[in-house]
């Protein structure tokens, strides 16, 4: 069975974190390549958060993982509408505001840049769209770090997008661990494996210190 049948055949496993898992199944399945699949499972979770929360963090993060389903998929205007969605909740939401790690913005501006390509009487208008979006409010990296990147991004620098890439590949492998250590400490007890949970734990804590490492070399790039 997949992570979602698990949780949602256990009494004890709540809504959101059904929703949490969902989301973070969409992740690895676009990263495996099945995006249709991965759009199924982040719409899922879109639903749930939306019902739960409301126009709060989590549907912000489910947006933004829905966009870049999307730009996976090559359908740009819709990538960019669910980034927009994501942006109007961080907008008026202080705490949202950790939502856009940097791995999570690129994606966003990446849209942005190919429509400006594509539509060239709009070129200007898409181009100070991703001048806002760099100067949202998060978590982590600054947002003249964040700026400075996508500038950087713009004019294809090759060193950069390399950075950004092993950054996305590491956060990635980060939450694939988090989800299936999730779903182990959910099994009834008899059912659960202390040297597996434990094996993970100490995965997770090392993919979690990789990707912090990737994300301060962009801060100092």
């Amino acid at each position: 069975a997949d992570a979602s049948e698990i949780i949602s055949g256990s009494r004890r496993a709540p809504e959101w974190w059904f929703a949490q898992v969902r989301q973070l199944e969409g992740e690895i399945l676009a990263e495996q390549g099945d995006l249709l699949g991965a759009e199924e499972a982040i719409l899922d979770s879109l639903t749930l958060r939306k019902q739960l929360f409301g126009e709060t963090r989590p549907t912000a993060l489910s947006y933004m993982a829905l966009g870049d389903v999307m730009l996976r998929q090559e359908k740009l205007t819709e990538a960019v509408t669910a980034f927009r969605q994501a942006t109007e909740i961080i907008r008026s939401d202080d705490s949202a505001g950790s939502v856009l790690n940097f791995e999570r913005l690129i994606p966003y501006l990446d849209s942005l840049m190919l429509l400006a390509d594509q539509q060239p009487d709009k070129r200007d208008e898409f181009l100070n769209e991703a001048f806002l979006a760099s100067q949202l409010r998060r978590a982590g990296v600054t947002g003249q770090t964040i700026a400075r990147t996508a500038a950087r991004l713009a004019s294809s620098d090759p060193a950069i997008g390399a950075l950004v890439r092993q950054l996305q590949e590491s956060t990635r492998a980060r939450d694939e661990i988090q989800l299936k250590l999730g779903v182990e400490t959910t099994k009834d007890a008899a059912d659960r494996n202390a040297a597996e949970e434990q094996d993970l734990q100490v995965k997770l804590e090392q993919a979690t210190l990789q990707s912090n490492e990737l994300e301060q070399q962009l801060q100092a790039a």
